[in-house]
């Protein structure tokens, strides 16, 4: 064998064995992590150190995986999401490394994402083909001479939505001050300004430099014959020749002083300035490969910053200088850091933050942490190791293997990662630490730096403007033959993307056949029982002795006047004292005794033709067996006993709230669209809206523009919320995990049940107002999200399973070819329910008009659909993929509670997923008339930048500006 093991160690926090080799001839590093897991992963990763801001390391990221020697089609990445069973499937661009991780549970399909990426990477034809770094990275685009000369590209138009979020902006602005001699100065994922500096002859030469195996990091992970994969990885490697690397990441020289920063982040321009500054204070601490500080930081973090009782936060947001506080330690660079940062402050309040925060951590010093908040931090940790260990939805080896890789990089030990609980082991018996690191990493160090975010009104337009004129200019200079140069290049680039891989380049992809899939759909148990006006669910599986309780409350019984006030319930819940603790002992005592309670509201839509929905008020609590008992005591206290007569913490939580919605405006623009866009024709969505959506997050803003006036109002709602909801009637009770014959878990939770009302109440009539079908939504960015849709059931059609499979071709041929390879937005994507919701939406596209006419014209697409018997099969595994997704327990646990609330059996399912298997291409072309209706209907959203929105204004009913 061509590989030479180094190292063997034992990692019993994981059940495993792990292994290192060497490659003979490269010396490259490969890591296996051997266990029973049958979700097997493979990753390689490349020391990619940015030398500037142009982009180049994710700009290759994403071009490597355009064809390659072996697999020459325009897209490998998009051919195997369609045909192939992985359980995972991307690549990721960090600060100084890039990573290509795959996993799967089929041995076949294993091999065949690892053959793929591996030619990929090494043997991509970025290097001989400019049009992959035109279309991935960026391109003049002209399409007639008398157009505009615009930029175009992926990743271009990808950056250009990074940097339109101010927490984009900062963070790549705090790496600069707080390493301003090192790569982290510059901006990895590249900076839209710096991106059309790139040039392919230093694209290619990047990629020979770096993409070598001395230079990567291999890992496997799972139930794997390992001498087989090594063989496999022997094929690539061997190619190559030992070349010496020097990758060493400098460390940054320690700070005399604190370094003072301030930045500028542009919000739209009708938004007002006021509070919308971030301060921060942020450390560097130490080497990142230190697994000691990982955990005492992250323990005291939970100490200082973790819940509304923590000294930190409760000090700076009792001080009202700002809305909200985040923060904590990363140790994702190679210099661990850990911040500290208000959101929604003024300038002005810079000394008086700085001061509390010192102010606060010296008084911690002095007085001591509190042993039960210390015993509280530190469970709360190992309930968080003891569940990951559980983790089922994102494999495990994935992240196991991004530790491992950072750990070479770093020149750290490749085994420290699996040894997190020995580190909180010795913290627990030396709390003593935490003052220590207090005072050498706060109080002490020099090597810090305040930055204050400042919003300015209109930035990025006018940023862009001076781009598009500047661009103007440049074509002013140029000759006919030149633009007639750039017109036929744009041409050309458009014709490559228009035009399809031939069969033969198809055929190069390895794909599986039918007959690899499972036909059984998966039985998920559930009992089911109802015990007087209580129903109780029961998923029996083995949790590692983790109980999940979930209690759902029927929400119907709330008017539609005090509606609003249920989500506000749900999210002011933990953050007051009740009737026997004071916030201090309520955060401790859900620490110590539990691993987390989570309230929030859901809506599960049975039919949404028929107005029928299931509205809940959602209880989640997760504990071990033993301490079950202390559910009871906390959710009385909780959902009974709450005291909301406290003014100045209403006002705080409010603001904390609709700063919150606002970043979630910002972070998940496309979730927020298509939720806004499904309550043009859903009734359940409308109440969705009220409760969570832009409805609620103006419903907030109007309480705290008039608060003086309506806090007495607002304490009476939820006076009624806490006295009506939480009753016996219509309760649904879920528990997940093992019942124990010597004490009855059941019964426990029955003692608190019983506890509640019982009086039968009558479900109230829901009013909503809808004011527009066609509405936009001006947000502080630079691209656009586009969401079309409608439900086809309203149009007496009824659900198709094979509409699943069409979805994976819409996704991965239609919209990924027309709205990100020809329109260059990032990305795109089909939503599908089997209530008969049918929503296309875009993600961080440049694009709004041409996007809208892309849908319109999706069903001509699926009427003339012409794929061969490979392609349809490869559509069919790609869509079982989906089904297929590994679940944890708690998550098969909460599926099987979906399912139950949906009305949905076993024997539709299995129906369902045996019409999937049989799909035929006239089944799918027969589906044309589910597509045309959904994108016939005047039904859309927008969220984006006020000068694109205003362009296309005739498009809309109302164009509203979103953030109050």
């Amino acid at each position: 064998m061509s590989f030479t093991l180094i190292a063997t160690k034992s990692l019993p926090n994981i059940n495993s064995m792990g292994y290192v080799y060497t490659h003979d001839k490269t010396k490259a590093t490969v890591m296996y992590v051997a266990n029973d897991d049958d979700n097997k992963v493979f990753s390689i990763a490349f020391a990619t150190p940015p030398q500037n801001n142009n982009g180049i390391a994710h700009i290759l990221e994403h071009s490597v995986l355009c064809g390659s020697k072996k697999f020459p089609t325009k897209e490998p990445f998009v051919e195997l999401a369609k045909g192939s069973l992985n359980t995972f499937l991307n690549a990721f661009t960090s600060a100084e490394h890039t990573t290509y991780p795959v996993a799967s549970k089929n041995q076949k399909d294993f091999n065949n994402l690892m053959d793929v990426y591996l030619d990929a990477v090494f043997f991509p034809n970025l290097v001989d083909n400019p049009y992959i770094l035109a279309q991935e990275g960026w391109h003049y685009h002209l399409e007639n001479a008398e157009d505009d000369l615009i930029y175009k590209g992926v990743v271009y138009n990808e950056m250009k939505g990074a940097y339109s979020n101010p927490n984009t902006v900062i963070y790549q602005a705090s790496k600069k001050a707080l390493f301003p001699d090192t790569i982290y100065a510059n901006e990895s994922g590249g900076h839209p300004l710096d991106i059309p500096t790139l040039t392919q002859e230093e694209f290619v030469a990047f990629h020979e430099k770096y993409y070598h195996p001395t230079n990567a990091f291999t890992f496997f992970y799972g139930d794997l014959n390992i001498t087989e994969q090594l063989e496999r990885l022997d094929v690539y490697f061997n190619q190559f020749e030992y070349r010496p690397f020097d990758n060493e990441i400098a460390l940054q020289p320690k700070f005399e002083k604190r370094h003072d920063v301030t930045i500028s982040y542009s919000i739209s321009q009708d938004e007002s300035t006021d509070y919308k500054t971030f301060l921060s204070l942020e450390f560097v601490i130490g080497e990142s490969t230190n697994s000691q500080d990982y955990v005492n930081y992250s323990v005291l973090n939970d100490i200082l910053l973790g819940n509304n009782a923590s000294p930190l936060w409760k000090a700076l947001i009792e001080s009202g200088i700002a809305s909200d506080v985040d923060g904590g330690f990363n140790n994702s660079m190679r210099q661990s850091t850990f911040d500290i940062t208000l959101s929604n402050s003024e300038l002005e309040h810079k000394e008086t933050f700085i001061n509390l925060v010192f102010d606060t951590l010296r008084g911690v010093v002095a007085n001591g942490i509190d042993p039960v908040q210390f015993q509280a931090a530190i469970n709360k940790n190992k309930f968080a190791l003891k569940e990951a260990s559980m983790n089922g939805s994102f494999p495990k080896g994935v992240v196991y293997g991004m530790s491992a890789a950072s750990q070479w990089l770093f020149n750290g030990n490749l085994f420290d990662p699996f040894f997190i609980e020995d580190a909180l082991t010795h913290l627990e018996k030396h709390p003593e630490l935490l003052i220590d690191c207090i005072e050498k990493g706060f109080l002490n160090n020099t090597h810090a730096i305040f930055l204050a975010g400042v919003p300015e009104a209109g930035l990025n337009d006018r940023l862009f403007n001076d781009v598009h004129d500047t661009l103007q200019r440049y074509k002013a200079t140029l000759t006919i033959e030149e633009i007639n140069t750039l017109v036929e290049q744009t041409q050309l680039l458009l014709e490559r993307q228009n035009n399809p891989d031939t069969p033969e380049n198809l055929a190069t992809i390895p794909t599986l056949t039918l007959s690899d899939l499972n036909e059984k759909a998966d039985d998920i148990f559930l009992q089911v029982n109802t015990h007087h006006k209580t129903t109780y669910l029961h998923h029996d599986t083995f949790t590692s002795g983790i109980d999940y309780v979930t209690f759902y409350f029927d929400t119907r019984v709330i008017d539609t006047k005090h509606l609003p006030y249920v989500s506000l319930y749900a999210k002011l819940v933990g953050a007051f004292p009740t009737e026997r603790y004071q916030l201090e002992e309520l955060a401790a005592l859900e620490d110590l005794h539990t691993g987390g309670i989570h309230t929030s509201t859901n809506v599960f839509v049975k039919s949404t033709r028929e107005h029928d929905f299931a509205p809940k008020f959602v209880v989640k609590v997760k504990v071990l067996d033993d301490q079950l008992p202390w559910v009871n005591t906390l959710l009385s206290e909780l959902l009974l006993k709450t005291q909301f007569d406290d003014r100045a913490k209403m006002k705080e939580q409010l603001l904390k709230i609709k700063s919150r919605h606002e970043s979630k405006f910002i972070y998940e623009s496309h979730v927020v669209a298509t939720h806004r866009l499904r309550s043009y024709y859903s009734t359940a969505a409308q109440y969705e809206e009220v409760l969570s959506g832009i409805d609620f997050y103006y419903f907030v803003s109007d309480l705290l523009e008039n608060f003086d006036t309506v806090y007495p109002d607002i304490i009476a709602a939820l006076k009624v919320i806490q006295t009506t909801l939480f009753n016996q009637n219509h309760l649904t009770v879920g528990f997940i995990g093992k019942m124990d014959d010597t004490q009855s878990q059941w019964e426990t939770l029955k003692s608190f049940i019983h506890t509640l009302p019982s009086e039968l109440l009558m479900p109230q009539p829901f009013h909503y107002t809808k004011i527009s079908t066609k509405e936009a939504f001006v947000l502080a960015q630079d691209v656009q999200y586009v969401a079309q849709g409608y439900n086809y059931t309203l149009d007496h059609l009824v659900y198709n399973s094979q509409l699943r499979v069409l979805k994976t071709i819409l996704s991965y041929t239609y919209l990924w070819n027309t709205i990100r390879v020809q329109g260059g937005a990032y990305g795109a994507f089909n939503v599908q329910t089997r209530d008969g919701d049918f929503i296309f939406c875009s993600y961080r596209d440049p694009n709004i008009a041409e996007t809208l006419a892309h849908y319109g014209k999706a069903s001509d697409f699926v009427q003339h659909l012409d794929i061969d018997e490979r392609e349809l099969v490869k559509a069919i595994i790609g869509t079982f993929s989906e089904l297929d997704q590994p679940l944890s327990p708690k998550e098969k646990g909460e599926v099987a509670f979906m399912r139950y609330f949906l009305g949905t059996d076993f024997e539709t399912l299995q129906n369902e997923r045996s019409n999937i298997l049989h799909t035929r291409l006239d089944d799918l072309r027969q589906l044309a008339q589910y597509v045309s209706t959904a994108m016939s209907k005047p039904t859309y959203c927008v969220i984006g930048n006020k000068q694109v929105i205003d362009a296309n204004h005739n498009l809309f009913d109302r164009i509203t500006t979103l953030i109050k």
